[in-house]
């Protein structure tokens, strides 16, 4: 991941877990804020460092959100 993308996801995280949210639930939604395209859920796992399972129940937390 481009620096300057990874700092920003990484700010991201840690903004939603200073307000009580989840902090990969922040770095989730900050990357697909930068995403022109629609990704998998393997390609967020892979490029955000995290298990599948936790892309996906912070996704759901983000669509309740």
């Amino acid at each position: 991941m481009d620096p300057t993308i990874e700092h920003f996801v990484e700010n991201m995280g840690r903004h939603f877990e200073a307000d009580g949210g989840a902090r990969i639930g922040g770095r989730l939604f900050g990357y697909l804020l930068l995403q022109d395209e629609p990704r998998s859920l393997d390609e967020l796992a892979e490029d955000l460092k995290v298990s599948k399972a936790s892309i996906s129940t912070n996704a759901r937390l983000l669509e309740q959100w």
